[in-house]
């Protein structure tokens, strides 16, 4: 019945704070959140609204509580939704915040509300478990079926229209998540692109396409409004950087249960009115594409993606792009290379299209003052025969950080001067410190650890050579980024690289592939290790080639890889799907079979996340049992020791016995000398 979101501070004290309705009992203690919040009419009424006779402040506290006490709670949408000005001091103005008056104002609360202080008579919330099919008779009661009477043509078959005007080009992205991510740095880029053209702040005017169509400049002649949903809630970290370029953005578990999604893209379509539907990334997106062709007919649906996957679900989402071709006006891929890959595996090369994701040049670029300083933050010798080989990538078994450290092992051994840098995180960040700590390579690598993506030029521009020996890729956003900014990249001749990578700036390793027990064909990390070490080596032994590959990288980042060459491309195929969407449009599958899909979708998306979370809970308690385990044998190597110990003590024990009978025997027999002496002398 109440809602509230996370508060931005400002004022006297900025901050972001992060207190929700789901720390529950510690309210009894403190006002844990602003008043901000939104509140049902039923709420209100049952609760009686606020206590009208209270003038000094801590009302909305008094009101949580006395919901509370109705068995009435709220929760929170784990994103920053208000913003509240903070004064230097409150007790001036509201004396339920001063010293003794709060401390009464505690005790009054306890009084009137004193079961809420008994243990376990706090309200708790019940998640609703969502059932599609109470019985076969029963199959149009769903809930998503309940919110769809016969024939969804036009606004009007909506419960909430909410047509907004429309003075612009409008898109409508779907997209997993807000991470930091090669694929989400892409995003991010044609967000910014498209939000800032025409309004007198873009940085591309001047940027141009090969094959530009008419629509297109027309589409470039003012910036678009975005809007933007994320289907799941698992990584945000980004999301304030998308929200700085448009403010319309959801994160549909944050406010809906999974069922009410399909609905939700719905209303958007209809409310937002795009002339784009962009998907890209989200396997719930792929699989509610027959729902949104049937419902929602509008807007052309594209999408994006990046690389084929050939270990997940056979190919990852272009093999989806593959399977949803038919009801999906264009693809754009970020390779020749995946369109050759998915005309193989059966799609017309009609309807593909190549946009490759490029980088912002302006942003990437070299900086001789950054590398100065960044050498010498690092004790790295500010000497251009000295080159510095950045590996940037997550510390993931698809990254292949142990290829890394061998080869770093390897130049080090053969005595070549260089220094390695290492930035990530991820699962293997303890082998990697267990690596350099096991071969004593400290002198020849430093392991930066994670590196905000804002910093990550000014770390580049310190380097000489990006090394990336991933098993697969499309084209790397790092390998853009390090060539914008100068760097020779080496890395894997796979996915699309070698349209990027050419023999004049960089060198790309063909992987020995051999197939394991399972059929599944991975690289041979000896014969890899070998090969990037021969490669670097070639490198490392001629700096002047390196530096002059790496300003003929720049160039052609320069020339052909631009930020700005990226979004007009992608504007021209926006509108080249306008096109297609208007005179040859795909046919819609039926609404009872799209609905069907739709539901066989998200119960697919609700079963994957509880094996996640259950996979998840699996790896902390294997987890746990490996630290219980390490302290099990610390435990019995401690027990052995005390046994020993234990031994030694009785040993110690017996010779002190031992000794102590002889010095006893012997204080005796000179006692009796002693008596016999004194005899003697009488």
């Amino acid at each position: 019945g109440v809602v509230e979101g996370y508060t931005v501070g400002f004022g006297s004290h900025e901050c972001i704070s992060r207190y929700s309705f789901e720390e529950n009992e510690k309210f009894l203690r403190d006002n844990l959140v602003t008043a901000t919040a939104m509140i049902r009419k039923s709420v209100l009424e049952r609760v009686g609204g606020f206590d009208t006779s209270n003038r000094q402040g801590m009302e909305d506290w008094e009101f949580w509580l006395a919901a509370a006490s109705k068995g009435v709670w709220g929760t929170t949408i784990p994103e920053t939704m208000d913003w509240y000005r903070r004064r230097p001091v409150d007790d001036n103005k509201w004396r339920n915040f001063k010293g003794d008056k709060s401390e009464q104002f505690k005790q009054k609360l306890k009084l009137k509300y004193p079961s809420l202080y008994q243990p376990g008579r706090w309200p708790r919330l019940t998640p609703q478990v969502h059932r599609y099919f109470v019985n076969t008779s029963a199959v149009w009661q769903s809930p998503m079926r309940a919110g769809y009477p016969m024939g969804l043509g036009g606004s009007s078959s909506l419960a909430y229209a909410n047509g907004l005007s429309k003075a612009r080009a409008r898109l409508l992205i779907v997209l997993p998540w807000f991470a930091m991510g090669g694929a989400d740095k892409f995003n991010l880029n044609l967000v910014r692109f498209l939000a800032s053209h025409g309004i007198g702040r873009s940085p591309y005017a001047n940027a141009t396409s090969p094959g530009q169509t008419h629509e297109a400049a027309q589409g470039l002649s003012s910036a678009w409004e975005i809007t933007i949903v994320a289907t799941s809630g698992a990584d945000l970290a980004w999301m304030y950087n998308f929200l700085s370029w448009t403010p319309d953005v959801f994160v549909l578990p944050h406010f809906l249960k999974s069922s009410d999604f399909p609905r939700f893209l719905c209303y958007l379509v209809h409310s937002r009115q795009p002339d784009v539907l962009l998907l890209t990334n989200s396997e719930l997106a792929y699989l509610l594409v027959p729902f949104l062709r049937a419902y929602c007919p509008g807007p052309a649906i594209v999408d994006y993606t990046h690389m084929e996957e050939e270990n997940w679900k056979g190919g990852g989402y272009p093999r989806y792009s593959v399977a949803m071709q038919n009801m999906l006006d264009l693809n754009i891929v970020a390779s020749t290379h995946l369109k050759t890959w998915m005309v193989q595996k059966g799609a017309s090369d009609g309807r593909i299209e190549v946009a490759t994701i490029n980088v912002d040049e302006k942003e990437f670029r070299p900086d001789p003052r950054a590398r100065e300083l960044m050498r010498n933050l690092y004790n790295i010798p500010n000497d251009p025969n000295h080159i510095v080989v950045l590996f940037a990538a997550r510390l993931a078994a698809q990254k292949q950080p142990k290829v890394v450290l061998n080869v770093f092992k390897n130049l080090a051994a053969r005595r070549l001067t260089f220094t390695g840098l290492i930035a990530g995180d991820g699962p293997l960040r303890d082998e990697v410190d267990e690596f350099l700590g096991r071969f004593d390579l400290s002198s020849h690598v430093k392991l930066l650890g994670p590196i905000p993506p804002s910093n990550m030029k000014t770390f580049m521009a310190a380097c000489d050579i990006i090394f990336l020996p991933s098993r697969f890729e499309g084209i790397s956003s790092i390998i853009y980024e390090g060539m914008s900014v100068g760097l020779v990249p080496v890395s894997a001749a796979v996915g699309g690289q070698a349209e990027l990578v050419t023999d004049e700036v960089g060198v790309l390793v063909e992987l020995p592939f051999e197939e394991d027990d399972g059929g599944n064909n991975d690289p041979d990390e000896a014969m890899q290790v070998r090969l990037y070490t021969d490669a670097l080596q070639g490198l490392l032994e001629q700096p002047q080639r390196v530096h002059e590959m790496a300003a003929r990288a720049r160039e052609r980042i320069q020339s052909q890889y631009s930020l700005g060459h990226m979004g007009r491309t992608m504007v021209s195929l926006f509108c080249q799907a306008m096109q297609y969407q208007a005179a040859r449009p795909r046919s819609p599958p039926f609404k009872e079979s799209a609905l069907e899909a739709a539901i066989q979708g998200i119960e697919n998306f609700d079963n994957q996340n509880r094996i996640e979370s259950l996979w998840r809970e699996t790896q902390d308690l294997l987890k746990a049992r490996k630290i219980d385990n390490t302290h099990l044998e610390a435990a019995d190597k401690m027990k052995v020791q005390y046994e020993k110990s234990k031994q030694a003590l009785v040993k110690l024990q017996r010779e002190y016995d031992a000794k102590r009978e002889e010095f006893l025997e012997y204080q005796a027999e000179a006692e009796r000398m002693y008596m016999r002496c004194e005899e003697e002398k009488d």
